[in-house]
């Protein structure tokens, strides 16, 4: 404890609830001293009365303005280093992000962090610091964060006990540092987001969204029917997130550009909202279905960012995407404030060298306001798609890819999908999507499945008009065997479906193979059915391009498929792709180049 106190000789904060008040009340039990500007007549949320908070921290200085802001900037002019610890159950802190402003704007040494898997990372920033350092530590107040207090309490406390250690630990051993680094990842998840809790939730919303129907406040009415329900903190920001009024529905959704309509075209990208979302989505963590289509995480890191394993991953994921469907530039838009903004813009730059996608990258203080009056915006925060000219639903085009990209367990990436904590009836009539219009999900095929490949490959048979059906069995004979027989042992066995009304309704799948359609060793062959009750509704064009998505990622150069002349798919392979380049009395031999 004698080095702490060496290096850090005092302690500095504004004196709120929350993050603030846990700063003073370690310092005060370490014997550090203790300083801070503090609002006059010494306001605090819970301290409203004059004397205020001087009563009990009298190591305190009033300012001469009554509001927060020159109380903040006051202490981060003062101080000479910031650590601000923002926890991940955080809603919006106005005041921490002022404090965040003003210690960039003065350059000062400065930390953000979100609770006590951090404490090695701040140990070590301390320990570059030089002696005698004033430290300013703040964060959310208690109204903005219930954690507030008791997470800044135990990262000081963590801090404090691994300080005089040479290489500090990390907090909770091992496998805790593991699941950490998962980003959005609370412990707390597997109870708040039960399929029972998940339930409980979506009753919460048909009572929200009445009330703001009614015109009320969303975050007053989340209250109000939050503290009935007794929903966690975690619980009520899912629901806060997930839900928008009528008139916010019909906006948002007549703005909405799909990727397809991106070919040629410039792209708006919010960063750090895209590409958090992504890791998330990488890490297994919670994502929401939000009812306006989009895909929102509960990471809420606010200010504070740290590159993580996925990170990489996450940015090759958006410029892989962006790039398959022909976007010509890219402007990705990272938030000046925000910790290591600059880390990761030169991980994007350095990535998007091998992408053909024009990519400008800017760090900007005000990234929402640039976005407003921008076209082709890809973002999921609410307010930036009630203000921009048009929108792109990235983050929901990657879960597909993913969902394309399947693990054969059924696992993240093999049926990859939000949490909705909200329900279709609840709803606003004219507000719900078009009622003939069934849900469907394209994903891969688990291995439990692969016994359907037999059903549809019978049903791939062509069957003129007027001719009786073949009796099944006739999938047994050798020439047909090879299209599902030891099916997922070669590198190009790969099986998309499509499952609707609970079911797996259709399938696509590829082998390299000597079969009708086989043209050389290096391409796979396509093999494409789905139950007659579900073809002509575009179903079998979305497992196509889906599949043809998936083996321009796996490296291959072009696809290859047999179909007589007489079928009505014929238009279907050519509208994704494929052309013909062979042909016998029955047959076309088509190819789709992939390049």
């Amino acid at each position: 404890m004698a080095e702490l106190r060496t290096k850090i000789k005092r302690i500095r904060t504004g004196g709120q609830s929350g993050a603030d008040r846990a700063a003073m009340d370690f310092a005060r039990a370490q014997g550090i001293p203790l300083c801070g500007w503090c609002p006059k007549n010494g306001w605090a949320e819970d301290y409203p009365d004059p004397p205020g908070l001087l009563s009990d921290y009298p190591e305190l200085t009033e300012t001469p303005s009554k509001g927060t802001a020159q109380r903040t900037k006051w202490n981060m002019r003062d101080c000479d280093a910031i650590l601000t610890i923002i926890p991940n159950e955080s809603a919006f802190s106005k005041g921490t992000e002022v404090g965040l402003e003003e210690g960039a704007r003065l350059s000062k040494p400065m930390l953000t962090v979100a609770g006590l898997a951090d404490v090695p990372e701040i140990i070590r920033w301390l320990r570059a610091l030089p002696d005698g350092t004033e430290l300013c530590v703040g964060g959310p107040r208690a109204s903005e964060c219930a954690e507030a207090y008791a997470v800044t309490k135990a990262v000081l406390e963590g801090v404090s006990e691994g300080f005089d250690a040479k290489e500090p630990a990390t907090v909770g051993g091992a496998e805790d540092a593991k699941s950490s680094a998962r980003r959005g990842f609370v412990p707390e998840d597997e109870k708040n987001f039960s399929p029972d809790a998940v339930r409980k939730m979506q009753t919460a919303s048909r009572h929200i969204l009445y009330l703001i129907g009614e015109g009320y406040d969303l975050k007053q009415a989340t209250v109000f029917v939050g503290n009935h329900f007794l929903l966690s903190e975690r619980q009520r920001l899912a629901v806060m997130r997930s839900l928008a009024t009528k008139e916010q529905l019909t906006v948002r959704r007549s703005k909405q550009v799909p990727l397809s309509d991106l070919a040629g075209k410039e792209v708006w990208i919010d960063g750090f909202n895209t590409i958090i979302s992504l890791e998330v989505l990488l890490s297994n963590s919670i994502l929401l279905e939000c009812m306006d289509g989009t895909i929102r995480d509960l990471a809420a890191l606010r200010g504070t960012y740290r590159l993580i394993p996925e990170t990489a991953e996450a940015v090759l994921l958006m410029l892989t995407t962006l790039q398959s469907a022909g976007v010509r530039k890219a402007n990705i838009l990272l938030d000046e404030p925000v910790s290591n903004s600059g880390r990761l813009k030169t991980l994007i730059a350095e990535t998007g060298e091998e992408y053909s996608v024009c990519l400008v990258i800017q760090i900007l203080k005000d990234v929402d306001r640039t976005l407003y009056e921008k076209e082709n915006v890809i973002s999921s925060d609410s307010i930036i798609l009630d203000h921009c000219e048009s929108w792109v639903n990235l983050v929901a085009e990657c879960m597909k890819r993913l969902s394309l990209c399947g693990d054969e367990s059924g696992g993240m990436h093999g049926d990859v999908r939000g949490i909705r904590v909200w329900s279709s009836d609840s709803m606003p009539e004219d507000a719900k999507p078009d009622p003939e219009s069934k849900e469907v999900v394209i994903r891969a095929m688990r291995s439990d499945e692969r016994d359907l490949l037999k059903d549809f490959l019978y049903e791939a048979i062509f069957i003129p008009e007027g001719v009786e059906p073949p009796k099944r069995e006739i999938v047994e004979l050798p020439e047909l065997r090879l299209y599902y027989e030891g099916f997922g042992s070669g590198p190009a066995d790969h099986c998309l479906v499509a499952e609707a009304d609970g079911r797996v309704v259709g399938a696509v799948w590829t082998r390299i193979m000597n079969d009708y359609g086989h043209v050389d060793d290096e391409t796979p062959s396509f093999a494409i059915s789905l139950y007659p009750e579900y073809r002509g509704r575009g179903i079998g064009t979305s497992l196509m391009r889906g599949m043809l998505d998936l083996l321009k990622m796996q490296g291959y150069t072009k696809a290859s498929l047999a179909v007589q002349k007489a079928n009505y798919a014929v238009r279907m392979y050519e509208k994704v792709g494929f052309v013909t380049v062979d042909e016998n009395e029955v047959e076309y031999i088509m190819v789709c180049e992939l390049s």
